[in-house]
């Protein structure tokens, strides 16, 4: 049986007694390697280990800092828990990058886009699951924004370039 991910204790009061989960999107560059081009946490009601994504509020996680984001969407629902989710770091930040980039590396059939779901614990990132869907409507939510105006959308212009 899988052991239960316990949040890491500076994330704790976010999420307990849900694991702290990150949705961390990578992409496959068209001159080689790998890099992140979305992050966000996801954060369930008070109490809850699951949660729709109606119940849950995203938010945006500052690629340089690894620091949450306030919530830029009008779409996500308003975080109603004790302690505020805005400008906190995330534990293990750049080990959760390299464990995300060399995981999309090692992929194989070399999908350009892929979505991670990475659990935040005392012991550091452990990958959940790799989703080929990245999830472009949770991405927007968390942020307010389209997910082709960042990073993500250069890559996949570059890819399309080639292709045709």
């Amino acid at each position: 049986a899988q052991p239960r991910l316990h949040p890491h204790a500076d994330l704790a009061a976010l999420t307990a007694p849900a694991a702290t989960v990150l949705r961390v999107n990578s992409a496959l560059l068209k001159t080689g390697g790998t890099e992140i081009v979305s992050a966000y946490l996801s954060l369930h009601p008070a109490g809850s280990f699951v949660a729709s994504p109606a119940e849950r509020t995203e938010r945006g996680i500052d690629f340089a800092s690894g620091e949450t984001l306030p919530s830029q969407s009008v779409l996500a629902p308003r975080w109603t828990g004790s302690e505020s989710p805005d400008g906190r770091p995330i534990p293990h930040w750049s080990e959760l990058c390299s464990l995300v980039r060399k995981a999309h590396a090692a992929f194989p059939g070399s999908p350009v886009l892929l979505g991670w779901d990475v659990a935040v614990t005392d012991d550091g990132p452990v990958l959940i699951e790799v989703n080929t869907r990245v999830g472009f409507g949770l991405h927007q939510r968390a942020t307010g924004q389209p997910a082709c105006a960042g990073r993500w959308g250069i890559i996949l212009d570059e890819w399309l370039k080639a292709k045709f």
